[in-house]
């Protein structure tokens, strides 16, 4: 999966361990100022709630970033 420099890709489905997870590229990351970890070209940041995500999500559209869900 090829994720863009602006791009912030999340689901409804949960990982194994319980969290929500939000990927995006370098620049939506910087834009956004959230903690997340790096993997590879990507940052992936977990949440436990969904409203989290939801916030994240709202906060990237307003910055003008692409939001994949």
């Amino acid at each position: 999966m090829r994720i863009g420099e602006r791009e912030v890709r999340t689901g409804r489905r949960r990982d194994p361990t319980g969290s929500y997870v939000v990927v995006m590229g370098r620049t939506a990351w910087r834009a956004l100022s959230v903690e997340a970890e790096a993997a590879g070209d990507v940052y992936v940041y977990r949440a436990k709630s969904w409203r989290d995500v939801q916030r994240l999500l709202r906060r990237a559209r307003a910055l003008g970033l692409d939001v994949v869900e």
